[in-house]
């Protein structure tokens, strides 16, 4: 059984604070008119703690949400590893940055 964008399983997002508090209040509310159920915030700078939650709640159908993609690691192979995790729990990927992807 294919599942689409908001048709199963639960979106769960997730952002990093920024110094530009205006740019976060809209990005989580993007992320709630987008469906999200849960919205992690990471509050310091470096530390992963949130993120680590939000993969842990993740079950097969649900949806990772991110505003970019940088914030699914620091490097390239963080971000293979995230993506990788995501596959083995068939859950997807929603970048709302990428438009024509967090659309469909």
């Amino acid at each position: 059984m294919n599942r689409h964008y908001g048709e199963e399983g639960m979106i769960i997002a997730y952002t990093e604070l920024d110094k530009k508090i205006r740019r976060e209040k809209r990005q989580i509310y993007d992320f709630f008119s987008r469906g999200a159920k849960h919205v992690f915030i990471e509050q310091h700078h470096g530390e992963r703690t949130e993120f680590t939650k939000a993969l842990k709640l993740i079950t097969a159908g649900d949806h990772l949400m991110v505003e970019t993609m940088d914030q699914l690691g620091r490097n390239y192979q963080e971000l293979i590893t995230v993506v990788k995790t995501l596959k083995e729990k068939k859950a997807s990927l929603l970048v709302t940055a990428f438009r024509y992807l967090a659309d469909l």
